[in-house]
C-alpha cells in the first residue's frame, strides 16, 4: 500500500534531531576531552593561549558543553527541516511516497 507523507510535526522532529545530535555531542565531547587531557605545551610562543586553555579545564567541561550545544543545534535544525518539508509538500501537492506493510 503506497501512502504519502504530507506533513511532519515540527516539535516531534525537533525532539528526535535534538536527541541524536546530543548523542553525537557526547561522542565528540568524549574524544575532545581525551585529546585535551593529554595535551602537551608546544612552547612555540603561544603560552598565553596554552595558559588560557589550561585554566579553563576544557577537558572536563567539554563533556557538558558539547552535548548541550549539539542538543540545541539539533533541536533548531529539526524544526527548520520539518518546516521546510511541510512547505515544499504543500507546494508540490503531495509529499514523499511510502510503501507501508499491513
Amino acid at each position: 500500500m503506497i501512502q504519502k507523507l504530507n506533513q511532519i510535526n515540527p516539535l516531534s522532529s525537533a525532539e528526535t534531531f535534538g536527541f541524536f545530535f546530543s548523542f553525537l555531542g557526547v561522542l565528540i565531547g568524549a574524544v575532545y576531552s581525551i585529546l585535551l587531557f593529554f595535551k602537551v605545551n608546544p612552547d612555540i610562543g603561544f603560552n598565553f593561549f596554552y595558559k588560557l586553555i589550561d585554566s579553563l579545564n576544557l577537558e572536563y567541561f567539554s563533556l557538558i558543553i558539547f552535548p548541550l550545544s549539539y542538543l540545541v543545534i539539533g533541536f533548531i535544525l529539526g524544526a527548520i527541516i520539518s518546516a521546510i518539508y511541510n512547505i515544499s509538500a504543500q507546494l508540490s501537492n503531495g509529499g514523499i511516497e511510502l510503501e507501508l506493510a499491513d
